[in-house]
């Protein structure tokens, strides 16, 4: 470049630095870099504009050269340590960061920046030790109280967080993150009165963050506490906050307590004026639905190019297709894209009976998720149907699964008890009309939150009952679940998620499979005469086998299970399962849940 031209570069590179546009500096300053390497007040001009624009790249290139000329700069090595961490090269920001700590030991930011690195390692004492020597130089710096906070949650010393949080609001009291912050820690110490108080006064201090104002409603709805969830997201609508998982939340809530306008909140607005995200949204509520027409002429409306350039839209329209069974148009669609839709693919090519090709598409996603519940259901499927004997060998001859009936283990008056005060509570909690959209249940209802999360002393008895049974079905059952699953398979378990269903005549879900779980489970709390009268064959039974997804091979579920109050059926979560629907009164209601291993 010539001299005039470099001379020009550094002239609009600053007038856009005192502007405050970092996106200009970066850009006119980055082709420079190689001539000005040595130039310290370049570089730092350079890396302080790509760390404000979030350019990390051009960053880490800046500070490695100005390292080099500032070796000892507690500063630079922060920084340079910080983005390393960020960018997952531990190994490499260890040095920095412990030299920035070194070189300025008064400097507590050094000190939380040590922290982070040690909470991503999972180092979570040495990171509580370092957060506590940075509140030790700055009494009232937040970051470093809400890390210590964060590093005692991740050793589960939930009342200690508390003690933090509860120690901010003396000079933080209008702060809603701390209130927030609080209000979750309450929740989990079974505190649920004052986390109501705490989200109250989250949500009188209105928090511009969409991310509070979303996880502050879900722990309202976990509380029972609907008005105020329904109330908050519609003030937060009306006063302009137009983010993704807000409209999202709003609209299914909406729909579970019955409203049939539940999408007026995207509607409200000409669709072409959403923004990319939330028109894919909207698009999926109308698959979920049934309204393909409705959601097709949409998608028409946007041009070829802005389709394709819209992930978030493609996956609204093979979503669409594979609703309706246009697998040859979801092939042809993938086929134009760089980006990988692999799961899609794998559909599209069962859907079209291409099942060798569909194997070789899942199998590399196993290759880089070999535990992603949803991918080994659709293995297993492929494998079942072609190739049995791989099947055999990775998965199992018989379908796996356990049933216990905990009379056996707690007698049958104590489990009559304690089924008969958990219908009642349960009861309770269940205050919606409709399940959620895009579940499996239909024409049923589900509780919201982690169940087993709630205060409610039979219902925590039941779970340590539930916990003994399955360690012990775990321990004394080799080779359950087949390759995959035994593969993970280690002391103990940890529970990632629980909810109840209930459903009346008619009611029933459809064939699904828990792509965050490892072992799924089901407890019959109660079951209906109807059911129990077996009126009709596998009437409210749990089927276990058929596929979710759709193959030209009709297949039948491989096995059926009969609900009995007190009885807990556990099986992998990639095994497709589903209930029946039953006819006549009463209602059938158990308690779901997901387990994960854990040392």
């Amino acid at each position: 470049m010539k001299k005039i031209d470099v001379s020009r570069s550094l002239k609009q590179a600053q007038e856009a630095y005192l502007k405050g546009n970092d996106k200009v500096v970066v850009e006119t300053l980055k082709p420079l870099v190689v001539q000005f390497k040595s130039d310290q007040q370049f570089l730092k001009l350079l890396s302080a504009s790509a760390l404000r624009g979030g350019d990390s790249e051009v960053a880490i290139e800046a500070l490695e050269c100005l390292v080099q000329l500032v070796p000892e700069d507690p500063e630079v090595n922060g920084a340079l340590g910080d983005l390393y961490r960020r960018a997952g090269a531990f190994e490499a920001a260890y040095a920095f960061l412990i030299k920035s700590v070194e070189k300025a030991p008064d400097r507590p930011e050094f000190f939380y920046n040590l922290g982070l690195y040690m909470m991503d390692l999972g180092q979570f004492k040495r990171a509580e030790g370092l957060y506590r020597q940075a509140l030790e130089l700055r009494g009232h710096y937040a970051k470093a109280a809400f890390g210590l906070t964060n590093a005692l949650e991740a050793q589960r010393d939930y009342f200690g967080a508390a003690l933090v949080l509860d120690s901010m609001l003396v000079d933080r009291l209008s702060d809603p993150v701390v209130w927030f912050r609080l209000a979750r820690i309450q929740f989990k110490i079974k505190q649920p009165e004052k986390a109501i108080e705490s989200l109250l006064r989250t949500k009188g201090l209105t928090p511009e963050d969409p991310g509070i104002v979303v996880e502050s409603v879900r722990l309202f709805l976990a509380l029972g506490r609907v008005e105020d969830a329904t109330s908050w997201l519609a003030e937060c609508v009306d006063r302009g906050m137009l983010d993704r998982a807000l409209y999202k939340l709003k609209a299914s809530l909406a729909y579970e307590l019955g409203s049939d306008g539940f999408l007026a909140s995207y509607e409200r607005l000409d669709y072409s004026s959403l923004p990319l995200d939330l028109q894919a949204d909207y698009l999926n509520f109308l698959v979920s639905t049934g309204e393909y027409a409705r959601a097709q002429q949409l998608i028409d409306l946007a041009s070829g190019a802005l389709l394709t350039d819209a992930r978030d839209l493609m996956l609204a329209q093979l979503n669409l297709w594979n609703s309706t069974g246009c697998f040859s148009e979801m092939m042809q669609l993938i086929a134009l894209q760089s980006d990988d839709y692999g799961e899609w693919l794998a559909v599209a090519l069962m859907g079209q009976g291409h099942f060798a090709a569909a194997i070789e598409v899942i199998e590399r996603l196993l290759d880089q998720d070999a535990n992603q519940q949803y991918w080994l259901a659709l293995l297993e499927t492929a494998l079942r149907i072609v190739d049995p004997e791989k099947h055999r060998r990775l998965f199992f001859d018989a379908v796996p699964f356990q049933v216990v009936d905990l009379g056996d283990s707690v007698g049958n008056a104590e489990l009559f008890r304690l089924n008969t005060l958990l219908e009642v509570w349960l009861n309770d909690q269940h205050c919606f009309q409709r399940a959620p959209l895009g579940q499996s249940v239909l024409d049923g209802t589900q509780t919201a939150g982690n169940l087993f999360d709630l205060s409610f002393s039979p219902l925590n008895r039941l779970w340590r009952v539930l916990e003994q049974e399955i360690l012990s079905f775990l321990q004394t059952t080799p080779g359950f679940g087949g390759v995959y699953f035994d593969g993970r398979k280690t002391g103990g378990v940890r529970l990632e998620s629980s909810w109840s269903i209930k459903v009346a005549e008619l009611g029933h879900h459809v064939p699904h499979v828990h792509s965050k779980g490892w072992l799924s489970c089901v407890y019959y709390v109660s079951v209906p005469e109807a059911i129990e009268q077996r009126n009709g064959e596998n009437e409210g039974f749990l089927g276990l086998g058929r596929p979710g997804v759709t193959v030209p091979s009709h297949l039948s579920p491989s096995a059926f299970v009969e609900p009995k109050p007190g009885r807990l059926v556990v099986f992998p979560s990639y095994l497709w399962h589903e209930t029946v629907a039953f006819i006549g009164k009463g209602e059938r209601m158990v308690i779901a849940f997901d387990v994960l291993p854990s040392p």
